[in-house]
């Protein structure tokens, strides 16, 4: 609840920040904003009086009106406007790809009319997420001037870390991976090579590995995958709402020498959410 309720007071924020930025010529009914927060679910806003918002299927024309399920009273916190949250996966065909247009059903009566993408949004860290089983992506077609359109996309298989933890220079990594039945960690160079192999526990959630520093590859970075040398995913963290330029942003565990005293090796986050491995090069300073 704690979240959704975030999400929703994001949605605001940015929508109140959107219209001060001012939304281009007008060449019909313009979205004042249109993201998916949380993978699953469309915020939709239009200005109130212009009409109903509804989604339209390009190929056969239907006409669909998603349930709303705003909390009861969400619409007064944005007087003007008429707002939407519907969600998705109920409504756009379970097909790679699949499209549907965002159109207006005007309040007089009349044919449906295509809604335009709002204007340009503040820029933001934020991207969209996949759903919550890690399969799809729903992505808006919403730059300025452009038709509005909701697509699926189909998600590479991945596996999802669950839990990271560290303790006396060991970490222990805990994965959901669908599809195999006792997966080992890999550590896969650029090459798509497989430099070490470790197996794995079950648990209630998935699998789990405790790492230490000698099960570590000699050198170089890494990505972590879970399967087999023939058939693997690589592990991503469990929500990629958020673009990481830098590996930094997010604090993970580190490996050290026995002592305690060296950090040996780190684990990273790359821009797109993937865990990667990388050993640090204990001739040169280490300033982390």
């Amino acid at each position: 609840m704690k979240i959704t309720q975030r999400l929703e007071g994001r949605a605001r924020t940015v929508a109140r920040a959107a219209r001060d930025l001012g939304r281009g010529p007008a060449n019909g009914p313009r979205a004042a904003y249109a993201r998916v927060l949380d993978g699953e679910r469309l915020w939709l806003a239009l200005d109130a009086g212009v009409g109903e918002p509804a989604l339209r299927r390009a190929d056969t024309g239907e006409i669909l009106q998603p349930v709303d399920d705003l909390p009861p009273g969400q619409a007064d916190h944005e007087p003007g406007f008429r707002s939407v949250r519907w969600l998705l996966t109920t409504v756009v065909p379970e097909t790679d790809g699949a499209e549907l247009e965002v159109v207006v059903l005007p309040s007089g009566g009349g044919s449906p009319q295509r809604l335009l993408g709002p204007g340009g949004h503040p820029e933001s860290p934020a991207r969209t997420d996949t759903t919550p089983d890690g399969r799809w992506r729903f992505v808006l077609d919403a730059d300025p001037g452009l038709v509005l359109r909701v697509r699926r996309l189909a998600v590479p298989p991945a596996a999802r870390l669950l839990s990271v933890s560290a303790a006396h220079g060991a970490v222990t990594l805990e994965c959901e991976v669908p599809g195999h039945e006792r997966p080992d960690l890999l550590f896969v160079d650029n090459d798509g090579q497989v430099a070490a192999r470790l197996e794995t526990t079950p648990t209630k959630r998935g699998f789990v590995r405790t790492l230490g520093d000698a099960d570590l590859p000699a050198s170089g970075g890494y990505r972590v995958a879970l399967g087999t040398p023939d058939d693997f995913v690589p592990v991503f963290r469990w929500h990629t709402d958020l673009h990481l330029p830098d590996p930094t942003n997010v604090l993970l565990p580190m490996f050290t020498d026995e002592d305690g005293d060296r950090v040996t090796a780190r684990l990273r986050f790359a821009p797109g959410g993937a865990l990667r491995l990388q050993r640090v090069d204990l001739e040169a300073a280490d300033d982390a």
